[in-house]
């Protein structure tokens, strides 16, 4: 019973954690995106840690969160896997 309730709690952790960046993401602009972006990475960590076992936790080196691809970022990536694909 232990180890559901655990569970449980830790996928509502993650859903909370993929909630707040879908919501912080949404609030990104120009000017604010570092601001965000590394408020982001804070609460990430909070939740990490209240998630995660110490031991776990301690073995673990370095969290990276990764910046959402802008909408140009995606185009890019878009045309150059189409002109990609089209050589072979």
């Amino acid at each position: 019973m232990v180890r559901l309730e655990r569970f449980t709690e830790r996928s509502q952790d993650a859903l909370q954690g993929a909630s707040l960046i879908a919501e912080m993401s949404q609030a990104i602009t120009a000017e604010n995106e570092d601001h965000i972006y590394q408020q982001m990475r804070s609460e990430v960590l909070n939740l990490l840690r209240n998630s995660l076992r110490p031991e776990f936790l301690n073995r673990i080196d370095e969290v990276i969160v990764f910046r959402s691809l802008s909408l140009e970022d995606i185009k890019i990536l878009s045309i150059y896997n189409l002109r990609r694909s089209t050589k072979d």
